[in-house]
């Protein structure tokens, strides 16, 4: 596999605040314009806008038999590749560090872009989780747009009140190597946190 640098975001952030959920939106990053898949990769079906509206609606404050949120970040988007200017700005990663807003992500030998996979991946989670009566909201609307970068999406669960956060990637590796990893963060504690160790 071929590993290619990060690029940006576009949440759709007029959805974002007209919905009542406001993470910060960084005018940089806002600006950018959302970007046609290239012909080569299959766009997905992105979801009726009503479902957009109810993934991006903040949950009710937590109370006992409160439905569960889980938010679902797929890796990178569609249209960082063409915004090199804004993916690769430094914003805050925590302790102190900065790190670029995000990167375009991997791709196979053929050419199946991470983005897309990730963005299949949670559409077809969200599914799953929905079908269990557990609320799903997404960190982008979309795989044709740019980032959102990793400071927005490591505060957005805490944004939406949500019971976990669940980040989805592909890594790139040689052909003989398959799996998968689960990286938790190290500031992370409780009861969650140790199931999740």
């Amino acid at each position: 596999m071929r590993v290619r640098r990060v690029l940006g975001w576009s949440l759709a952030a007029a959805g974002l605040l007209a919905a009542g959920c406001a993470p910060t939106v960084d005018p940089a990053v806002a600006a950018a314009p959302a970007v046609t898949p290239t012909p080569s990769v299959r766009p997905l079906p992105a979801p009726p806008a009503s479902d957009l509206k109810a993934a991006l609606t903040p949950p009710a404050p937590r109370s006992p038999g409160r439905v569960r949120v889980v938010v679902l970040d797929p890796g990178h988007d569609g249209g960082n590749a063409a915004h090199p200017d804004v993916i690769d700005r430094p914003v805050p990663a925590g302790g102190g560090r900065t790190k670029p807003c995000n990167t375009v992500g991997t791709s196979t030998d053929a050419g199946y872009p991470e983005h897309a996979f990730t963005w299949d991946v949670a559409l077809r989670t969200r599914a799953l989780l929905a079908a269990r009566g557990i609320r799903v909201v997404l960190t982008r609307p979309t795989d044709t747009g740019v980032g959102p970068c990793v400071d927005v999406r490591g505060r957005f669960g805490a944004s939406v009140n949500a019971d976990a956060v669940v980040s989805v990637h592909a890594d790139g590796a040689t052909p003989g190597d398959a799996g998968f990893h689960v990286i938790q963060a190290p500031a992370a504690s409780g009861p969650l946190a140790a199931a999740s160790g």
